[in-house]
């Protein structure tokens, strides 16, 4: 007698049935709606990271300027991106292309429209506020903020 397949048909078939095959899409499925989301949004984490770097990076170099270059208005006053890269700051972000920076001297107030920094000081200068602007992913630019007095922080979240 010839063995039986499972559906008790005569010859034996190997392999798997299409109700088997349309279980394992669904698991692979479900997983892949749980893992993607998670994936992205860490991936969005890393970027970020890199936006902090690169303007704790910023930070540091400025206040090698500040003190290298003493001059009549003090502080910061007159500090480019052009004269921190002379100082060995580098943007080196693929995410965060664009670094603003603006500069005061010493006893000037901030300028207008900067915001207080989050630790409330708010007082008069020297001050120094950089911004990296770019985009991971979502419909608006994430902007990341830097000022002496502060660790950079998300001023326009993305997502």
């Amino acid at each position: 007698m010839a063995p039986r397949d499972r559906a008790g048909h005569g010859e034996h078939r190997q392999g798997f049935t299409l109700l088997e095959l349309l279980i394992a899409l669904v698991i692979i499925g479900i997983i892949a709606a749980v893992a993607i989301p998670s994936y992205i949004h860490m991936v969005n984490k890393g970027h970020q990271v890199e936006a902090q770097r690169v303007l704790t990076s910023l930070a540091q170099t400025a206040e090698i300027y500040r003190f290298q270059n003493p001059n009549a208005a003090g502080g910061y006053a007159g500090m480019t991106i052009a004269q921190l890269q002379n100082l060995g700051w580098v943007n080196d972000s693929s995410w965060y292309p664009t670094v603003q920076i603006a500069a005061t001297g010493n006893n000037d107030p901030p300028a207008a429209g900067w915001a207080a920094p989050p630790d409330g000081s708010g007082a008069l200068g020297p001050w120094f506020k950089a911004t990296a602007t770019g985009n991971i992913g979502g419909a608006q630019a994430d902007v990341w903020t830097v000022t002496n007095n502060a660790a950079p922080w998300n001023s326009n979240p993305s997502y």
